[in-house]
């Protein structure tokens, strides 16, 4: 981040929210759109719409508050996607240990954490 500047708490907040949106649509939407499995069962792809829609919440709920910024908030909001979706891939690493449920907290972690710090600074 330039000059050292603490991130905002507005920042944090509103990925936070954004995250627990867009993560709760991202489910609806995932379930909605699968077609269920033999055995009944279509919990990925609310799991990968979680993920996803987590992720954009998550740079939306960064990207929307001005602060002190220099940059318009389409801009803030390109530069929170990017850097939120390159968290979300590093808390996707939570999932290569086999059955290990961590990522359930690395990748919220990671999208809001990277939403935050790329809404943050405008090259």
């Amino acid at each position: 981040m330039g000059g050292g500047s603490a991130v905002p708490s507005g920042r944090v907040i509103g990925a936070m929210v954004g995250y627990a949106i867009g993560a709760y649509v991202g489910v609806a939407a995932g379930e909605g759109l699968s077609r269920p499995s033999r055995g009944g069962e279509h919990h990925a792809a609310g799991l990968v719409g979680a993920g996803i829609g987590g992720m954009i919440g998550a740079a939306y709920g960064a990207a929307v508050p001005r602060l002190e910024s220099k940059c318009g908030r389409t801009r803030r909001f390109r530069h929170a996607l990017a850097v939120s979706a390159i968290g979300t891939g590093v808390g996707l690493l939570g999932l290569l240990p086999k059955e290990n449920w961590i990522a359930l907290l690395t990748v919220p972690a990671g999208s809001i954490v990277g939403a935050t710090v790329g809404a943050q600074d405008c090259p």
